[in-house]
């Protein structure tokens, strides 16, 4: 469930962020940027966020193991657990910003300008 929310959350800013952002990519494409290169745009804001949030939360999982471990009598430090849900979540990042990024390809500049 905290997935889905946070892949909905995820999608709704990119969302906004493209919709803010349509002037500024209706330029670009009227300049002759290609397609690629404005969903290139649009996926390394997501890209650079996603990778700080997993860096963080992994180095977080790891640096709160022992506490955790107290409570649980569980470990944290799982290297398999760590990477797949890293990978899970990453998956889900870009499964949630893949249609606003291809709204953004689409933008038509000469209805934005």
């Amino acid at each position: 469930m905290a997935l889905g929310l946070a892949a909905i959350g995820l999608f709704s800013v990119v969302a906004y962020s493209v919709q803010q952002r349509t002037r500024e990519i209706g330029i670009r494409m009227a300049l002759g940027a290609p397609r690629l290169s404005v969903l290139v745009l649009t996926l390394t804001s997501v890209a650079w966020t996603t990778g700080i949030g997993l860096v963080l939360g992994v180095g977080l999982s790891i640096g709160l193991s022992d506490s955790v471990h107290k409570w649980t009598q569980s470990s944290m430090r799982d290297a398999g657990v760590l990477s797949i849900t890293s990978a899970v979540f990453a998956l889900a990042s870009i499964l949630a910003c893949i249609m606003p990024a291809r709204r953004a390809m689409r933008v038509d500049p000469m209805v934005t300008l």
